[in-house]
């Protein structure tokens, strides 16, 4: 920790610049030869541990500092802006009603902007820049320093007449005022720095998982309008970054950047909106090779890359003398998404930890841009697999229409004219098997246009009794062992629905039961209703769903591992399928209730709205 020496007026009248870490001198415990403290010293020392806000404990604290130096006409004290680099706040000011000593001070709060100290260009530089104190008839100003060196504030103190050095103030007395301040200052520091940090990771974790809503409103849009959309989702991440990283740099201009062209960066947000640079070739490969293992670039001057030279324009537009600028990299996986660049003032200021975080926001806005641009990629295959897929079924189409066709005229035939019986069955099979590619092709184009949103549901009154029959016998010769029973207290249950896609859903439930149950057990279909849906349970009596697959066995082209293990047949698509159909005519479809241990089976429920 470095050693500040106590002030001795008498000698070198200077006064010095004080750490808040350091205990006050010894002398300022026993001031006198009695051994009596000031009253007012002790209740400056008190305003160290008073409850009270930090802002309302400095006015406390610079009150008894004025009462304590009867000479002084006047303290004003100033911190760094928070939002405005190379700005002021005269935060409190403390006068005396009238000249003489005892005279009552009053205190003022200020929050006043300022660009000075008001005392001069000579003191600014002095105070401000070189942090060092002034002395001057009148005129005593303090630069109020961290342990570190870290410029917290300043302390002017007017005072009352032209003051021989004799009569300066006690500077056992300035020294504790200082020390007392600079402590204040320093939390007041640390919980404006807390603050910022917290409102900064707040932005933080918005921009951490744009993803999920990024891809569904990605997944609406034509596909013309998809990289559009996404350029704009990146653009919004990145200037609500710079808006985040902005917050707590009270000593920067930012701006964040992007690249227009391979070696042209132009600025999207923040400070420096004027300050677009441009690299030449060999610039540009060295500053994307200096990214790939660093995460920022630090220039304080000319360099062997022309590096400073070329960012010119940023220094041009900055709103303070800029004294370095720091570079740090946007990395969406593997490429230079942005830039932001933090101009740091000239002078006392430092920021170190809102630098430090500034990192962090880059890190995570490089993450948002890769989750945009990997929805976006995912999006395009998405895409492409489901055209492939639609124009495959299409073509499938044709022949199988060809292949049923010549099936169900051999059967015609074989009634006319007998054939063996083996030739007869499979003929049968040609035509069952033929049927169930035809469903299988239907699914996927169902799939296909679910996933573009061009599966359209049209209601109207139907009695679904007549249509889980109708299910059932269909599905019969298919799974000649099981047995389809279909259960009903009312002789109809009519509901808004369109009547091809509830048969559809229920002889997707049948087909799913039948494959997991084995032969000859019961798969039973019950329909009933109460004043406002009707409600259809498929049940059976198979190997049941396990709790992992519970809340996947409705997803797309999902196969549960028991079943990739049995090698059992479908898609993934029935349950996708229907549970879409379903929620389009205004109903529900769920899982009610599964065992995989004795008895085991699964009881699948529908519901639909009645007409």
């Amino acid at each position: 920790m470095q050693h500040h020496p106590e002030p001795d007026f008498d000698t070198d009248h200077s006064i010095p610049a004080v750490g808040n870490g350091a205990p006050p001198p010894a002398s300022a415990r026993h001031p006198t030869s009695s051994g009596a403290l000031p009253a007012e010293l002790v209740a400056l020392t008190h305003t160290l541990a008073l409850p009270l806000p930090v802002d309302r404990a400095l006015g406390e604290a610079l009150l008894h500092a004025t009462r304590l130096l009867p000479i002084a006409l006047c303290l004003r004290l100033f911190t760094p802006h928070d939002h405005a680099p190379r700005h002021l706040t005269q935060l409190w000011m403390c006068e005396r009603a009238g000249t003489t000593p005892d005279a009552e001070p009053l205190l003022h709060e200020l929050r006043e902007t300022t660009t000075t100290l008001g005392y001069g260009t000579y003191v600014d530089q002095q105070v401000l820049d070189e942090r060092q104190h002034v002395r001057q008839p009148r005129l005593l100003a303090q630069p109020l320093l961290s342990t570190r060196g870290g410029f917290l504030g300043a302390l002017a103190i007017e005072l009352s007449e032209t003051v021989p050095p004799a009569r300066y103030p006690d500077p056992t007395y300035l020294s504790v005022i200082q020390h007392v301040l600079a402590a204040l200052l320093a939390r007041r520091t640390q919980e404006t720095t807390h603050a910022r940090m917290e409102s900064t990771l707040h932005a933080a974790v918005a921009l951490a998982s744009p993803a999920h809503r990024i891809e569904s409103s990605l997944s609406d849009l034509a596909d013309n309008a998809v990289a559009q959309a996404r350029a704009e989702a990146e653009t919004q991440v990145l200037r609500d970054a710079n808006d985040a990283l902005a917050a707590p740099a009270a000593t920067f201009a930012v701006a964040t950047l992007v690249p227009s062209a391979a070696t042209q960066w132009r600025p999207i947000a923040g400070d420096l909106v004027g300050g677009g640079f441009t690299l030449s070739e060999s610039q540009a490969a060295a500053l994307h090779g200096w990214f790939r293992s660093h995460d920022a670039l630090t220039l304080a001057g000319p360099d062997g890359d022309g590096l400073w030279q070329a960012l010119a324009p940023l220094r041009a537009t900055a709103a303070v003398p800029t004294e370095r600028i720091t570079l740090l990299p946007v990395r969406a996986g593997d490429r230079l998404a942005a830039l932001f660049v933090v101009a740091h003032a000239a002078g006392p200021y430092a920021d170190v930890e809102a630098l430090a975080l500034a990192g962090a926001l880059a890190a995570v806005a490089g993450a948002s841009i890769y989750a945009i641009r990997l929805a976006e990629r995912t999006i395009a295959e998405m895409r492409g697999r489901d055209a492939f897929i639609s124009l495959t079924a299409h073509e499938l189409r044709t022949p199988l229409t060809s292949i049923k066709g010549y099936a169900q005229l051999l059967m015609r035939q074989a009634r006319k004219h007998p054939l063996p019986e083996s030739v007869v069955h499979s003929i049968e099979a040609i035509d069952q098997q033929s049927q169930r590619l035809a469903e299988m092709i239907s699914e996927l184009l169902d799939a296909s246009r679910i996933h573009r949103g061009k599966l359209d549901v049209n209601v109207a009154p139907a009695d679904i009794v007549p249509l889980a029959r109708h299910a059932i016998e269909r599905r019969q010769p298919f799974f000649p062992l099981h047995q389809f029973v279909l259960e009903t207290s009312a002789v109809s249950v009519i509901a808004l629905v369109e009547a091809p896609r509830v048969e559809q859903v229920i002889r997707d439930l049948l087909d799913n039961a039948a494959r997991h149950t084995p032969s000859g057990d019961r798969i039973t279909v019950t329909i009933s209703q109460d004043q406002r849906m009707a409600l259809v349970e498929v049940q059976d009596a198979g190997i049941g769903v396990d709790a992992a697959d519970r809340e996947r066995i409705f997803e797309y082209l999902y196969r549960a591992p028991r079943s990739e293990q049995r090698n059992l047949s479908g898609l993934g698509l029935g349950l996708f399928v229907s549970k879409y159909l379903i929620e389009r005519m205004g109903g529900q479809l769920w899982l009610h209730t599964t065992s995989t241990e004795p008895p085991t089976g699964s009881d699948f429920h529908f519901t639909l709205p009645l007409a």
